[in-house]
């Protein structure tokens, strides 16, 4: 079969979805022919940021591939990359995550041979409601834990570390309003989705705002959070399980940071770069105290000694008391107007 009729097929079946893959003309067949040659036989689809038309030139490809487990992968073909994941039959049927279903939801189908694909797409087109839900409820849960420790934090004078949980209770409260707002979270696309919910709700957007510091964002701090992030990423680099994926992350990342600073759009990377921070303080806990820590940076800087005082500072997070008392302030009592609606 040739690869002509393949992608005659393919756009045909994207045109019956509603949806539409974000490649141009006759670039198509040249930016997924090595794909689909690398992977001759399995039904591959394309997930996230493209498949819901939200993408930017800069973004990478999220891509599943149905057969054995293993774990994810990055490639490059030309100027784009890839991230491949790897699911099994069972998986995509029935993922334990139900945000992972929201995203099957909008997959956009490339081989389907088997129609495995196809099944779970209609299946997971039905459950887009109710998995939204779910989904909204463990993230205002989990927001709700963070702010716990925020306000633990604070109480004992640990501001590095309340600012931090603050942030992260902050990032999971926007993804639960997401969420219910029916779209998925995509974390270098957070504040342009937020702008988008946040029209008539000002007191919302101000909380959030001032939970992940955005009246910090400029250049400098974006760069300086970078070069922060760089530092996390290598010390997890050097652990025994990293299999040099910390470094094929870190490119990716730097790529969108480069790509949003150069088109001077400041407060969008400053987001993305302190949902990535939190995340990737959190692997980095978890690779060297293989248990939950209630203040992380005190334990990254001054029990462990992995990161400096000075790398914490340059995180940008909300430290003086009167930003922490008021921000906490503001996410609880949005995460208690939110919780009556779900």
């Amino acid at each position: 079969m040739s690869y002509a009729f393949n992608f005659k097929r393919i756009f045909r079946a994207m045109k019956n979805q509603g949806v539409a893959l974000m490649v141009k003309g006759r670039n198509a067949a040249q930016l997924l022919t090595p794909l689909l040659d690398l992977y001759k036989d399995e039904p591959i689809a394309i997930v996230g940021c493209h498949s819901q038309q939200i993408e930017r030139d800069v973004c990478e490809y999220d891509v599943i591939v149905v057969g054995e487990k293993n774990a994810p992968k990055t490639l490059s073909f030309g100027a784009k990359s890839f991230e491949i994941f790897f699911v099994e039959e069972k998986e995509l049927l029935n993922p334990k995550d139900p945000e992972l279903s929201i995203s099957f939801s909008s997959m956009i189908i490339l081989r389907d041979t088997t129609f495995q694909l196809s099944t779970a797409y209609s299946f997971h087109r039905t459950m887009v409601e109710k998995n939204s839900k779910i989904s909204a409820e463990r993230r205002l849960a989990r927001s709700l834990k963070c702010l716990a420790r925020s306000e633990e934090a604070f109480e004992k004078g640990f501001e590095q570390d309340s600012g931090f949980w603050l942030a992260y209770s902050s990032y999971n409260f926007l993804y639960a309003w997401l969420l219910l707002k029916n779209r998925l979270p995509a974390p270098s696309h957070l504040i342009e989705q937020l702008k988008k919910v946040a029209k008539y709700s000002p007191n919302r957007f101000e909380a959030i705002s001032r939970g992940i510091s955005l009246n910090r964002s400029n250049r400098q701090t974006c760069l300086e959070r970078l070069h922060t992030l760089n530092i996390v990423m290598d010390t997890l680099e050097n652990s025994p399980s990293s299999q040099g994926m910390y470094v094929e992350d870190f490119n990716l990342i730097k790529r969108k940071v480069d790509y949003l600073i150069s088109n001077m759009m400041f407060v969008e990377c400053f987001s993305f770069l302190g949902f990535k921070i939190c995340e990737y303080i959190l692997s980095l806990i978890t690779a060297t105290a293989k248990s939950e820590i209630d203040y992380p940076l005190n334990f990254l800087s001054e029990k462990t000694r992995l990161i400096s005082k000075d790398v914490t500072r340059k995180l940008h997070l909300t430290s003086t008391k009167e930003e922490l008392r008021h921000g906490i302030s503001e996410i609880k009592e949005q995460i208690q107007r939110l919780a009556r609606t779900v």
